[in-house]
């Protein structure tokens, strides 16, 4: 089977800024949160995934929410939660039901192809090089954690010790002795399990 190209399905998850209502910082998204005007008995609520809409009537731009609506997060302010909120959305019962909510959050992406040629040269290289580390890695493995191999094998890069002004999550294992000596006995570190285990031992 030939691959001709790849589908991108993309989340828009919502700008993170502070919202004027709420008085904090959101993620702008109707996932999880939406509008809501209690009634007076339980079940007569009114619920209402967007503030302001462009309007279908003649001569208005928009719509919006009447009077006593508020925002509220979704998780623990709708009966079912996250996932009844979600299904509610999905079948056009909450204001505005004439426009679908998901349309702006999944965007539709044209298919990403690349020239046979670039592939081949791109699995050429990484077959290379994955069999270069393989072959280091059984030489530190042999030398038995004798560290003048391990450093001529795998050179230590420091650039990014403290990327982003905090050290790396590694850098316990690097720079402590008693962790840099037993790094899964320090229990800070596990090994890694495999992501695919079928595929373990594959060459």
């Amino acid at each position: 089977m030939k691959i001709e190209g790849i589908l991108y399905l993309f989340a828009v998850k919502g700008q993170r800024r502070l919202d004027d209502y709420l008085g904090f910082k959101t993620q702008d998204t109707p996932l999880a949160y939406g509008w809501v005007r209690r009634g007076n008995m339980p079940g007569e609520d009114e619920w209402a995934w967007k503030y302001k809409w462009a309007s279908e009537e003649e001569g208005k731009k928009f719509s919006q929410l009447g009077k006593g609506f508020r925002k509220v997060s979704i998780w623990d302010n709708y009966e079912g939660g996250v996932k009844a909120w979600i299904d509610d959305l999905a079948a056009r019962a909450i204001t505005p039901r004439h426009i679908n909510p998901f349309e702006a959050i999944f965007p539709e992406s044209l298919p990403v192809s690349r020239r046979a040629d670039e592939i081949e040269s791109w699995k050429r290289q990484v077959v290379s090089q994955e069999s270069r580390v393989r072959q280091r890695a059984l030489a530190v493995e042999e030398a038995h954690g004798d560290e003048e191999v391990l450093d001529r094998e795998f050179p230590q890069h420091t650039a990014n010790c403290y990327s982003f002004n905090s050290p790396c999550q590694f850098f316990d294992a690097c720079f402590k002795p008693a962790v840099h000596a037993d790094p899964l006995g320090s229990g800070l570190y596990q090994v890694r399990t495999a992501n695919h285990p079928e595929r373990v031992g594959d060459e």
